[in-house]
């Protein structure tokens, strides 16, 4: 199931626990492209230490870090950490990388059902895990 994943794209959008100076980063050694937004509207929540992002219509813009995977191994390795697919989805959406002014499909772990805290949007309608 994991190497038809990755087959389908060598890419993933950070948002979490996952992004460089966090507690997690070891986990993810892939190439890091760029700061990242998703185009896809969402509201992101935190539970406990754990951001978890659910995709909404009325939501906001998620920023985080794009990554480029070329090892199953890793992917292996976020779908563990993001338990998936006991508790997390996982989906591509069209993220932009403005530092480099191209968009890229990447994969998104989500869920469905808010837990925890909601972190709000900043002045420009776009929401972060810091």
């Amino acid at each position: 199931m994991i190497k038809n994943l990755l087959s389908k794209c060598n890419k993933v959008f950070i948002y979490d626990n996952l992004k460089r100076g966090y507690k997690y980063h070891h986990l993810l050694q892939s190439s890091f492209i760029g700061e990242a937004l998703t185009y896809k509207r969402f509201r992101l929540f935190v539970d406990g230490n754990h951001p978890i992002a659910i995709p909404v219509e009325n939501g906001y813009r998620l920023k985080g870090e794009l990554y480029a995977i070329n090892d199953e191994s890793i992917l292996q390795a976020l779908c563990w950490f993001e338990k998936y697919p006991l508790y997390r989805k996982i989906q591509i959406i069209k993220v932009e990388v403005p530092s480099i002014g191209k968009d890229f499909n990447a994969w998104i772990f989500y869920t469905r059902t808010p837990k925890g805290k909601e972190i709000l949007p900043n002045e420009n309608g776009i929401v972060e895990y810091t």
